[in-house]
């Protein structure tokens, strides 16, 4: 146990605050515990005197929350009131820097208390050894600070043999997984697959990064990326994630792939599911065994991914009206039960795809399921010719694609995918190596535009700029008809 009498010098009323900030982070209080222990042999650092140390925690610790804890344990009490004592910390980073020693020299000749803070290993100043009380190593956590721990900062009991099992996890694994209201079995079911061995990342695919054309979708991905992160950190917490979203957008914009970039940009693992594969293993039963099977795959390896593809297939209870109405309502039913948790889903995020969202039963998008909804657009100009390089895989690199960037308006990614493969299948049939012109020759044919109308389009569109500057609508930027040439409806 710790002893907070140690900490001389606070007031009785100081020492209270300090200790209840200090228990409401568990990761904090065992990063603590771990560095008082350490500084045992510097007597003057845990009395809060004059000293300077060293302190070397174990390499790649989880350096945010020892920085943190460090701050406790020096200043003691008066942390909470600013640590104004004579007390500064530093940190070293990767490398020793002309600023960062600067800064070091300028604290040790300044301040009346100095710690170093760094991983075990790292070369210290020899001028920091002359000055330093003592180097202490900070040891692996204790199985006894983990009991006590979980006493203080959860008000839970922790039996010897779990604590054994959770001292040898990562603070940030222990923070993440060990959390108010969870049992502790659970919490160590979660850290023994935090700690298996997981498959080698699948690179065989894109990540968002390499998609384009994605918009707010896009944006959404990597922020739930950081939030991934963040949580797996313990740093926030599972109610500060989007744990539901529905895609849309028109056929081929990706939406599929969108799934697959998604998990490997989050590094999670992805099920996939929809009603069809769900339907083809059998009956109504079947079909709600499979449902929650892939559920039960998520929560097993979270955090993880669920993406339900055509889900605007589940329908909308109001319309049903047939015979097979009641079929559907508990297909519906269930999908709701799956994606509410009845169980619990932390570290499962949904996600709905679909070309109709208005198809889709309200339910489904209320509060706290699917209630964010992110359109997946055509992709613009500057897109195509994204999608187009991803698909080329570093051919034509020199080459100039905004002709036939153009030339695609209104393709999906589908299309454009396809416009590639056709041009690849080209030059194979040639035995030659893939040109600029098999794109080209792959589009559609082009017709002259006959000068009439040509001349029936001028008009039409000068009287659309004619109207806007009339009314004031906007600024006019160009009025222009292309002399070119128009897609051979054929």
């Amino acid at each position: 146990m710790i002893r907070y009498k140690t900490l001389k010098g606070a007031e009785s009323s100081n020492s209270s605050t300090f200790r209840n900030k200090l228990q409401q982070s568990l990761p904090r209080f065992l990063a603590y515990c771990g560095i008082m222990r350490a500084c045992r042999s510097i007597p003057q650092f845990r009395q809060l005197k004059p000293v300077v140390v060293g302190l070397l925690v174990p390499a790649g610790a989880d350096k945010e929350i020892y920085e943190e804890a460090v701050h406790y344990a020096a200043h003691g009490p008066s942390f909470i009131y600013g640590g104004l004592d004579g007390t500064e910390i530093l940190t070293k980073g990767d490398r020793w820097t002309k600023a960062k020693e600067a800064e070091l020299s300028a604290a040790l000749s300044k301040r009346r208390r100095v710690v170093l803070m760094m991983e075990s290993g790292a070369e210290l100043p020899d001028y920091f050894r002359l000055a330093a009380d003592g180097v202490v190593k900070v040891g692996p956590i204790r199985p006894r600070h983990v009991i006590a721990g979980a006493r203080l900062c959860l008000k839970t009991e922790i039996t010897p043999e779990q604590a054994e099992f959770i001292a040898t996890m990562p603070l940030s694994v222990i923070g993440a997984t060990l959390r108010p209201g969870r049992s502790v079995a659970h919490a160590i079911k979660l850290m023994v697959q935090a700690s298996a061995p997981r498959a080698a990342k699948d690179i065989s695919g894109p990540t968002l990064d390499d998609l384009h054309g994605l918009g707010e979708a896009g944006e959404w991905g990597r922020e739930l990326a950081t939030d991934l992160a963040d949580w797996r950190a313990g740093t926030i917490g599972w109610a500060d994630v989007d744990r539901g979203i529905l895609l849309s957008g028109p056929p081929g914009t990706g939406k599929t792939t969108f799934a697959g970039a998604l998990a490997r940009t989050c590094n999670v693992h992805l099920v996939l599911g929809s009603l069809g594969r769900w339907q083809a293993k059998g009956h109504l039963g079947d079909l709600l065994k499979a449902m929650r099977a892939a559920f039960d795959d998520a929560r097993k390896n979270a955090p993880s991914i669920i993406f339900i593809d055509e889900i605007d297939a589940v329908g909308d209870r109001e319309k049903f009206t047939d015979h097979n109405a009641q079929y559907c309502t508990e297909v519906v039913a269930a999908l709701l039960e799956c994606i509410d948790g009845a169980e619990g889903r932390e570290g499962v995020v949904v996600v709905g795809a679909c070309n109709y969202p208005h198809k889709l039963d309200a339910a489904i998008v209320r509060a706290g399921r699917l209630d964010r909804h992110v359109r997946i657009p055509l992709p613009d100009q500057k897109g195509r010719e994204g999608i187009l390089r991803w698909h080329l895989q570093g051919l034509l690199a020199d080459a100039d694609l905004s002709e036939i960037a153009v030339r695609t308006e209104g393709w999906n990614g589908a299309s454009l995918e396809q416009l590639v493969r056709q041009a690849r299948r080209r030059a194979r049939r040639a035995r030659r190596d893939m040109t600029l012109e098999d794109l080209v020759s792959e589009l559609p044919a082009l017709v002259p535009i006959p000068p009439e109308m040509r001349r029936r389009v001028a008009v039409h569109e000068t009287g659309h700029a004619i109207v806007a500057l009339a009314l004031a609508c906007g600024e006019l930027v160009s009025v222009s008809v292309e002399k070119a040439i128009l897609p051979n409806p054929e």
